[in-house]
Parts: structure tokens; C-alpha cells; sequence
């Protein structure tokens, strides 16, 4: 990610409510990778307008971070930024469980897929407009392998 510049999204908080992630985490059964939670402690609620997110040979924008703020678990439809409402729209939606996302995109959601692992999960991105089993595009083996090559600058 060298050279990607962040800024914080309009209003959204910065500020990562760490009892409602671990909340969160027990709730769905899963543990979100170590390096994510330290990714989100400095990004959630910022964007990287001069970043793409390479799939197959098509190239998306990247949007902002999803995040957890204090309630959110327990009220996700007051959270529109938040990862708990980004899933519940997800499901919703008819797309499995446990996809869960962390970066909303204008035409997708980069997720963690612990369908099959609840711990170091592949990192996909769940696309818009596609039906359910055809939308989910396997990005990375784990979050760290994202981190190393899943962002890029934009027109590199």
C-alpha cells in the first residue's frame, strides 16, 4: 500500500470502539486477523481516493472503511458505516453468511470470507448486482497477502 493517502470520509469516526469489535467477534464466532485490527485502528472511517482494487483484469475504486462504533452491534441500522450494518445488508440480500465486509466499494464490498475458516480468513470481494453465487471474486489467501498487493495506486 505505499503511496496510498488516506483522509478521513465526511463525518465518520475515526475513533475504533475495540469492545464492540471483540463483541462482534464472538457474536458471529469468528476472530478478525491481527494486522486488520491494527489496519482498522488507523483507518476506519477514512478513505483512499488514490487507490484500485485489482480483479481479474478489471480494476475497482476502493471506498472507505467500515468500522465499529459504540452500539453499532446491538443497533447496526443506526451504523450505516459499519461493519455489522454492511453485513446485515449482505444478508439481506440473500449472500451467505460470514462474509463479512471492512472496505465498502461503489461496486462491491471487499469482505473476509470465514464461511470454511474462522480464523485468518481469504479475503474476497462481494460484487453489486450479481446474484448471490456468482458475486464473491477470491482476492487473497488471508489479509496480510491483501494488504501486500491488493490495493493499488490508481492508473499504475
Amino acid at each position: 500500500m505505499i503511496g496510498i493517502e488516506w483522509e478521513r470520509y465526511g463525518k465518520l469516526s475515526t475513533e475504533l470502539d475495540r469492545s464492540e469489535l471483540e463483541q462482534y467477534q464472538h457474536l458471529r464466532g469468528i476472530e478478525f486477523p491481527k494486522t486488520y485490527v491494527e489496519f482498522l485502528a488507523e483507518h476506519m472511517g477514512m478513505i483512499a481516493d488514490n487507490a484500485e482494487v485489482p480483479i481479474q483484469e478489471m480494476r475497482f475504486v476502493a471506498g472507505f472503511v467500515l468500522g465499529f462504533e459504540p452500539g453499532c452491534v446491538e443497533s447496526p441500522d443506526d451504523f450505516f458505516y459499519s461493519v455489522p450494518y454492511r453485513y446485515s445488508v449482505m444478508v439481506d440480500n440473500d449472500f451467505p453468511e460470514l462474509l463479512v465486509p471492512f472496505i465498502e466499494c461503489p461496486n462491491g464490498d471487499l469482505a473476509f470470507d470465514f464461511r470454511s475458516v474462522k480464523v485468518d480468513p481469504p479475503v474476497v470481494f462481494v460484487m453489486q448486482g450479481f446474484e448471490p453465487d456468482e458475486a464473491v471474486v477470491n482476492l487473497s489467501e488471508n489479509f496480510d497477502a491483501f494488504l501486500e498487493s491488493g490495493l493499488v495506486l490508481a492508473g499504475s
